[in-house]
């Protein structure tokens, strides 16, 4: 976690943390030019992700049969949002942190003039899927397994 982290708390990117006197009760990590970082990170990280899935078969199997499906539909892949939401994680799940956290988010991209944010969230994580719905985020597409989900901000 933290190689990856690592790659994206550069310029450009923030992590916003919830707490509660001494306790973090959570924390978001966002900022411009993700989808690039995460190419990156991809290529430098080949030998980790590998090691990963020999080591995780059935995960792997998975995913790799999700790509290739993917690639064999071959729909059209929009361009996100050059702001995007990387992660949101919360010590505790429905108390409202990952809402605080969103809204923190949103604000701040406002203030730097973005005109939308967006994120990717896995297809089967239907409470961080409504979570973002109700926040006012819509689905733009669906790849192998997530939506990606976006929200205009007013000017």
């Amino acid at each position: 976690l933290v190689s990856y982290y690592g790659h994206f708390l550069t310029d450009g990117a923030e992590i916003t943390l919830a707490v509660h006197g001494d306790a973090v009760l959570g924390f978001a990590v966002y900022g411009r030019q993700l989808p690039a970082r995460i190419a990156a990170f991809k290529k430098t990280a080949a030998c980790d992700i590998l090691m990963t899935s020999i080591r995780n078969p059935v995960i792997a199997s998975r995913k790799l049969l999700s790509t290739v499906l993917a690639r064999l539909a071959a729909k059209p892949v929009l361009a996100p949002a050059d702001f995007l939401l990387l992660s949101i994680a919360v010590a505790k799940p429905r108390c409202g942190v990952g809402g605080h956290l969103l809204r923190h988010l949103c604000i701040g991209a406002q203030l730097l003039h973005e005109s939308a944010v967006g994120l990717y969230v896995n297809d089967d994580n239907t409470n961080a899927i409504n979570a973002y719905f109700a926040a006012g985020f819509v689905m733009r597409q669906h790849l192998r397994d997530q939506f990606y989900m976006e929200k205009h901000l007013g000017k």
